[in-house]
């Protein structure tokens, strides 16, 4: 009997290390997971980060852009005008017809503008990944462009950003986001502006009836030599009031 006792004491003994062991290593797991989990976790936020910032920046430029004729830091005989709206302080309003010639600036032109404004904002937005940095975290930003949709009914912004992301011996890339659209007709004010600009420096007078014909509102007025004209495109939607504003001379 005692030879039978001993023999299950043995065998219970192994089956309680055997416990044990899978215990300990599913406590191990589990902080493993617990740390794989933390660490997406906190990646995902990061993104999330870049694309509100990514929606902030993109409605503010288009704001922006709109009281400076489409420009951003590229302005062309600019007549400084004071804001009492958006808060800016103080914008340019650049001439798209000067001494009867058409001044060229497109679209085109317009994306590069964008592309620049981000390159100053962005990081300041995301306030330079501080916040992560000090939990740790190595954040290498990359390259970023901007890709500009001018759509009918609104404008779409992709951002291309590559952002890497490292911490206790993880690392992942960070590079798309989901694109954010913003319900502002830029590119009909746009195409409006450049159609009055171009008939002013025909004709020498304001079209006045082609501007409200788009279904804008319209004010004009002179600051020295120059006319400026103010459109306002869905003035009763608050959420699509849109403003534009271009000179001529």
């Amino acid at each position: 009997m005692s030879g039978g006792k001993k023999g299950q004491a043995t065998l219970f003994i192994i089956l309680g290390i055997i416990v044990l062991i899978f215990i300990i290593s599913a406590i191990i797991a589990s902080q493993k997971l617990f740390v794989i989990d933390s660490f997406s976790r906190e990646v995902n936020d990061i993104k999330n980060a870049i694309e509100s910032c990514n929606k902030d920046i993109a409605k503010e430029g288009l704001i922006l852009l709109g009281l400076q004729s489409g420009r951003y830091k590229n302005f062309y005989k600019p007549v400084e005008q004071a804001d009492d709206y958006y808060d800016f302080g103080k914008f340019y309003i650049s001439h798209l017809a000067y001494l009867g010639s058409l001044t060229e600036f497109t679209l085109g032109d317009v994306e590069k503008e964008f592309n620049e404004y981000y390159n100053d904002k962005l990081l300041e937005c995301l306030d330079y990944f501080d916040a992560y940095k000090k939990r740790g975290y190595s954040i290498e930003p990359k390259g970023m462009n901007m890709d500009v949709e001018f759509l009918d009914e609104i404008t779409i912004f992709t951002l291309t950003y590559e952002v890497i992301a490292s911490k206790g011996g993880k690392t992942e890339i960070l590079k798309e986001y989901v694109p954010a659209e913003i319900p502002f007709r830029f590119k009909k004010m746009f195409d409006v502006a450049t159609e009055a600009a171009e008939l002013h420096a025909s004709t020498g007078s304001i079209p006045l009836n082609y501007i409200l014909s788009n279904g804008l509102r319209l004010i004009n007025y002179r600051v020295g030599h120059a006319i400026i004209y103010r459109m306002v495109d869905q003035k009763d939607d608050e959420e699509r009031r849109y403003v534009f504003y271009f000179a001529v001379s």
